[in-house]
């Protein structure tokens, strides 16, 4: 399962329009395929944006791993958002769970 929860103002819109939440989630093999599709042909396929990690390290404490990241305009190198990754694994260490907070 992957959950990504927006930037705040999106939240904030969201919530105004009358969605409970703006937080979204993908499960199963199809949706996370379909999800990391669309994901690369809107920010990565054009080549107009690329995605690192930014100088703080991954952590992991027993089944959890978070990291920050961070796009990046390919021909500029301007920042153009981030946020944090909270990645809980499985033993065989297969993401079980992803928790994406865009902008944090």
């Amino acid at each position: 399962m992957h959950a990504l929860l927006p930037p705040q103002e999106l939240r904030e819109t969201a919530v105004r329009v009358g969605f409970p939440t703006a937080a979204s989630e993908a499960r199963g093999h199809d949706e996370l395929e379909g999800r990391v599709a669309r994901a690369h042909e809107e920010f990565v396929a054009s080549g107009e944006y690329t995605f690192r990690a930014t100088a703080v390290h991954a952590q992991q404490l027993n089944d959890v791993v978070t990291f920050r990241w961070e796009s990046v305009v390919t021909q500029s190198g301007e920042v153009t958002g981030g946020g944090l990754e909270f990645v809980v694994v499985a033993e065989d260490g297969r993401i079980v769970r992803d928790y994406q907070f865009v902008g944090v």
